[in-house]
């Protein structure tokens, strides 16, 4: 059966320019908090919007905001629109304007339901909704419930999921201090308390009583999967579940996952759980499937573009295509995408990977798989972001007429961009920052921003790297050549690194390299082992018209042991 992703012919595809920089990385690491007196920007932000509300709840608001925090943490790693609204300042108008347009919506608070010991008669103004500041900015204990009349207001986005925590009757359960509820009592709770959430448009609502939300927003944004299954594969799962038809609700279904048989109703779900995850992200329905099964049915040459789409394992490409648009999230140890063919495209995609903080081989962003006799050829990498990889974010060797330009690749254990063997090719418009800042001492400290290389194999050739802007490789190279021959370096930015550029030997000496038009911009926080640029055993190395900004006086340039010929270095300016 043919894998149902959208594929044009390349002569169709869009035009598509991701500007890489630090505006775009802030914005892509951002959050929106809503406090006293400010107002949201969320409907302006990108992504699933995500809401994350925490009510009063006296000397326990600290830890539920801890909860929320790492909720925050989590979602803000998968979508930049998380709103946030915290005690003392989550009145209902507040958190009404954060649940608008949410695919997700997490709260953390009290919560009172019906039945009830205290209460004869639902009371739509007060059951199954809220506990909130009825004031903002008092304190975090008094507390106003908003009722179900108050949550069938809001509009959510469709197919939206609301996660309860810590909320009592929600899941069925009782107050402290009140005798447990008959298993006929608490499916009644978990029925009247979704009933105003589904109106609203979720899809389901989830209740722990006594676990933090964090890994259903992890759950929900990396795996492909009902939500029923999420919920029963929390680590709080009991194994006990029972079903129920919602009389509330037409067509919803209701389970119950009590700590023992009877006893202990700490868990729910309702609503329709047979919902998908990708449903909940609002992703297109070519969506569906793994990522290597859609690459492996589209067509050779084609476009396959899955824009929206979010994947938990990486594929090989193992013909000529252009994939444009999908989030991946490969497995810690794995690489996001191998490229085994000629003439391939990778346009505006988001390769994140499990951590930046330890070395760990086989772990990259991009890499490729060829020989010397068969290289990868034409192999265009641009406007995508790749991140959080123990090894490199691109790793590409025996590549030729290679294209990386406009990609933000950041947060990477050893090597931002790695180019091995190649021939033929620019790197151009690139930002690359923060490598090596976690884990380079398993390499002795090396760390590469961008780099030409040959690690014993034939020598990389004929390359221009230009126009990056290149920062915080604070242990050792921000642009590097080991044995390049013909090779330009203009017009890159590099600060934060205390080797801005070296030019050293590799299997044979570098030779041809011209170096024009760069600013190296401090070295901070690095103090130690300060040069901007190193040459050592080269030929016909020509430095000139660069600019070298907050570096110590006599260190900008060193040929180191005196072994090169046909030096020229000429006409640079350095400013404190």
């Amino acid at each position: 059966m043919p894998f149902p992703g959208r594929t044009r012919h390349a002569s169709h595809r869009p035009s598509r320019r991701h500007q890489a920089g630090t505006i775009a990385l802030a914005v892509a690491l951002g959050m929106v908090w809503i406090a006293a007196g400010t107002a949201s920007p969320a409907a302006a932000a990108s992504g699933p919007k995500v809401a994350i509300i925490v009510g009063p709840a006296g000397s326990q608001t600290a830890g539920y905001k801890d909860w929320a925090n790492a909720a925050a943490r989590e979602a803000r790693l998968h979508t930049p629109n998380v709103v946030r609204v915290y005690s003392p300042y989550a009145t209902w108008s507040r958190v009404k304007a954060a649940m608008t347009g949410a695919s997700i919506v997490v709260y953390v608070g009290r919560g009172y339901g019906f039945p009830a010991p205290s209460s004869a008669v639902l009371l739509p103004l007060k059951h199954d909704g809220f506990g909130l500041n009825p004031v903002s900015g008092r304190d975090n204990s008094t507390t106003r419930y908003y009722g179900e009349a108050y949550v069938r207001t809001v509009e959510l986005a469709p197919n939206a999921i609301v996660l309860l925590h810590h909320t009592s009757y929600a899941s069925g359960s009782s107050p402290a201090g009140y005798p447990e509820p008959t298993l006929t009592v608490a499916r009644r709770r978990v029925d009247n308390y979704g009933a105003g959430f589904l109106a609203a448009g979720a899809s389901a609502v989830i209740t722990e009583a006594s676990y933090p939300p964090t890994y259903y927003i992890q759950a929900i944004f990396t795996r492909n999967a009902s939500l029923d299954a999420v919920w029963r594969g929390a680590p709080s799962f009991h194994g006990h579940v029972t079903s129920l038809s919602s009389s509330r609700t037409r067509g919803a279904i209701g389970r119950t996952d009590p700590v023992r048989t009877g006893t202990g109703y700490s868990r729910s779900i309702i609503g329709w759980p047979a919902t998908q995850t990708s449903t909940v992200r609002q992703e297109p329905a070519g969506c569906a499937g793994t990522l290597q099964a859609g690459i492996d049915a589209a067509a050779a040459g084609s476009v396959l573009d899955l824009t929206g789409c979010t994947y938990a394992a990486g594929a090989t490409v193992t013909k000529p295509l252009t994939i444009v648009g999908a989030t991946i999230r490969p497995a810690a140890g794995t690489a996001g995408l191998v490229v085994k063919a000629s003439d391939v495209t990778l346009d505006g995609l988001h390769l994140i990977g499990p951590q930046a903080t330890t070395y760990r081989d086989g772990e990259f962003g991009i890499t490729v798989m060829a020989t010397a006799s068969a290289p990868a050829r034409r192999l265009t990498i641009r406007n995508s972001e790749i991140a959080s990889f123990g090894k490199a974010g691109m790793w590409l060797r025996y590549v030729s007429d290679l294209v990386v330009e406009h990609n933000d690749v950041h947060d990477i254990v050893y090597a931002g961009i790695m180019v091995i063997s190649g021939t033929g090719g620019r790197i151009s418009e690139n930002t690359v920052a923060r490598i090596g800042v976690h884990g380079a001492e398993a390499n002795d400290n090396n760390a590469y921003g961008i780099s030409l290389e040959d690690q014993g194999l034939p020598v990389t050739t004929d390359f221009t790297v230009s126009g990056n802007t290149v920062t915080g490789v604070p242990t050792w190279h921000g642009l590097d050549t080991h044995g390049g021959q013909r090779i330009a370096f203009t017009g890159n930015a590099v600060s934060g690194a205390p080797r801005a550029l070296f030019i050293t030997t590799g299997s044979g000496r570098p030779t041809d390299i011209t170096v024009s038009g760069n600013l190296f911009g401090s070295p901070a926080p690095a103090t130690d082992n300060l040069l901007a640029v190193t040459t050592y055993d080269s030929v016909n190395v020509t430095v000139t018209g660069n600019t070298a900004a907050g570096w110590p006086a006599g260190q900008f340039f060193e040929d180191y042991r005196g072994l090169s010929t046909g030096l020229v270095v000429s006409g640079n300016t350095e400013t404190p």
